[in-house]
């Protein structure tokens, strides 16, 4: 174990050292050119709190006369090519470019791509996670413009996918209502649909295939009716729930028996339509 003395001594030693060791690690950036920026200044370390020692350049950019310092790895790799002008131009130059930024379609046009591309938006597990994509062409903005104006486009309408598990495309898009798009996502619903049986308090028994309409129309929620369904509960206010066939469409749905319409009974057949 070290005296107190031997400590004093052997300080200036492991300074020494570490200032060989900054010394022998120097790299020559003088008046060396990094994007925008001109080094003007020797490379020297600096402590970033909870990250350690990095080295550091006092560097000009070419859009003004301030002198500020940089990281010299960031500078090397490329992250670094400005004191940040260049950035803000790009990003000036992307809102100008067409002049929509702020438009309607354009928004239409970014969250097409946001669902279909990012998987941190929560409508990707309905387009994206499915495979569903944005063609290259649509991926500039302005292709996806022209060809809007040229099918249909109108303030009033949102764009549909003719065929759903198809891609975002010219030949699978088309310009309708908002009350048509919401009545043919309701029908390919109930093309993917589970066939339900109740007994109600008075038992009585019937068949649906849409649970949220049925619940609206008997004062009931459809989360007790899935609960009931999958036997998290008995029953939910005196009535009973099961399913008992569920259409396969190749999709994500699984079919619990035979999906075969004639072994449904007579009442419940046409629900599978």
């Amino acid at each position: 174990m070290l005296t107190g003395k031997a400590k004093v001594k052997t300080m200036p030693i492991l300074c020494q050292v570490f200032n060989s060791f900054v010394r022998k690690n120097k790299i020559e950036v003088l008046h060396i050119k990094y994007g925008r920026l001109t080094v003007i200044g020797e490379v020297y370390y600096k402590k970033i709190k909870n990250f350690g020692n990095y080295q550091f350049v006092k560097a000009k950019c070419d859009c003004d006369d301030n002198i500020r310092e940089y990281r010299v790895d960031q500078l090397k790799c490329g992250n670094t090519k400005s004191c940040g002008c260049l950035s803000r131009e790009k990003a000036a130059q992307r809102m100008t470019k067409h002049g929509l930024s702020g438009t309607r379609i354009y928004s239409i046009w970014k969250d097409m791509r946001k669902r279909c591309n990012n998987s941190n938006s929560s409508t990707y597990k309905y387009y994206g996670r499915k495979g569903i994509k944005v063609c290259d062409e649509w991926n500039d903005f302005m292709n996806f413009y022209n060809w809007s104006m040229k099918n249909g486009y109108a303030d009033e309408l949102t764009i549909d996918r003719v065929d759903s598990s198809g891609n975002y495309e010219p030949n699978n898009c088309r310009w309708i209502t908002k009350s048509k798009n919401i009545a043919k996502r309701n029908k390919e619903n109930i093309r993917i649909t589970r066939v339900y049986k109740y007994t109600s308090p008075d038992y009585k028994t019937g068949y649906f295939n849409n649970a949220a309409e049925f619940a609206r129309n008997n004062n009931l929620c459809s989360k007790r009716i899935y609960d009931v369904c999958n036997k998290k509960i008995k029953q939910y206010k005196g009535w009973h729930f099961e399913i008992i066939k569920e259409l396969n469409k190749g999709q994500e749905t699984i079919s619990r028996e035979s999906t075969q319409e004639d072994e449904l009974p007579v009442e419940a057949q046409g629900l599978l339509c």
